[in-house]
C-alpha cells in the first residue's frame, strides 16, 4: 500500500475513533471496519493489518492526553494547597514576629523593675 493511502487509512480509523469516541459509542474493530469499508477502497488484509493497530495507536494517544490532563489537574490542586500552605507561613511568621515584639517588651519591663529594685535596696542599704 502506498504512504499516501496508509496516511488516508490512518487519518479516517483516527476521526473514525474520535467520533465513535464523542457519540459514547464502543470503539471496536468491527465498527470501524465497517466505517473504513464504506469510506475507501482498502483491501480486506490491509485494513486487517493496519485497523488493529491504529485503534491501539489512538486508543495511547487518548491515555497520554487523559494522563495529561489528569497530571494538569493535580499540578493546579497542590498550586492551590501551596497557596494555602504559603498564607499559613506568612501568619505563622506574623505570629512569630508579634510573640518576639512581646517577648521583648516583657523583658525590657522585667529589666526595668529588676533595675528599680535594686536601686530601692540600694537606698534602704545607705
Amino acid at each position: 500500500m502506498s504512504d499516501e493511502k496508509v496516511t488516508d487509512l490512518y487519518n479516517l480509523i483516527m476521526s473514525a475513533c474520535d467520533e465513535l469516541y464523542k457519540s459514547r459509542k464502543l470503539i471496536t474493530k468491527k465498527a470501524i471496519l465497517a466505517i473504513a469499508e464504506t469510506s475507501g477502497d482498502w483491501s480486506e488484509s490491509e485494513l486487517e493489518l493496519y485497523v488493529p493497530r491504529y485503534i491501539n495507536e489512538w486508543r495511547l494517544q487518548n491515555l497520554a492526553e487523559d494522563q495529561s490532563l489528569l497530571y494538569a489537574e493535580q499540578v493546579v490542586q497542590l498550586e492551590a494547597q501551596l497557596q494555602k500552605y504559603r498564607a499559613s507561613l506568612l501568619q505563622a511568621q506574623h505570629t512569630i514576629n508579634k510573640l518576639k515584639a512581646e517577648l521583648i517588651s516583657v523583658n525590657s519591663r522585667a529589666q526595668q523593675q529588676r533595675d528599680l529594685i535594686i536601686a530601692e535596696l540600694r537606698g534602704l542599704l545607705k
